[in-house]
């Protein structure tokens, strides 16, 4: 099942990924707004909402996982998944225990979206 046309908030530090994975997402059929940080990420959700967040684990600064500890201390519930190149059981335990709710691997698949968005939405 193919959920599209849903508004995410994709945050990665890498600008050349975000044309990458923009125009990928874009392709989806969702529509797409790219930031490079948390604190980004955290300024851009107090004034707008999305469907979804795609939340890069390792960034400089605040990184992935704090960054959704603060999106879910400020009661934001959007579904948040966590965007890596790391794929261990203690990678995707630390997602869990951020608030993420499901963990994607880079390069975004469609069929990994996909299974993760029709078990959110």
């Amino acid at each position: 099942m193919s959920i599209t046309n849903l508004t995410l908030l994709l945050v990665d530090d890498d600008l050349f990924l975000h044309k990458i994975q923009t125009a990928l997402l874009t392709k989806f059929g969702h529509q797409v707004e790219a930031v490079s940080s948390g604190e980004q990420a955290i300024q851009r959700l107090s004034c707008q909402s999305f469907d979804l967040i795609l939340m890069d684990v390792m960034m400089p600064g605040m990184d992935g996982l704090e960054t959704t500890r603060q999106i879910r201390k400020a009661g934001i519930r959007t579904p948040i998944l966590a965007l890596t190149g790391n794929d261990t059981p203690a990678d995707r335990q630390a997602a869990r225990e951020a608030g993420m709710n499901g963990y994607l691997t880079k390069p975004i698949r469609k069929e990994d979206l996909d299974k993760l968005t029709a078990q959110l939405f």
